[in-house]
C-alpha cells in the first residue's frame, strides 16, 4: 500500500471512527467500518451524501 493511501485511511479512521459491527449512526442510518452504509441503494455505500 502506497503512503497517500496509508494516511488517508489513518486519517479517516480517527476521524470517522471503525466499528466492525453494524450500529445506527445519529442520522438513524444502519453504517459499518469506517463510514460505511450499507442502505445507500446507489452502490457506493459511503455514509456521505
Amino acid at each position: 500500500m502506497n503512503r497517500f493511501k496509508e494516511n488517508m485511511i489513518r486519517q479517516l479512521t480517527t476521524h470517522e471512527g471503525l466499528r466492525l459491527k453494524p450500529y445506527l449512526c445519529p442520522a438513524g442510518k444502519l453504517t459499518i467500518g469506517i463510514g460505511r452504509n450499507p442502505d445507500r441503494h446507489d452502490g457506493i455505500g459511503t455514509a456521505a451524501g
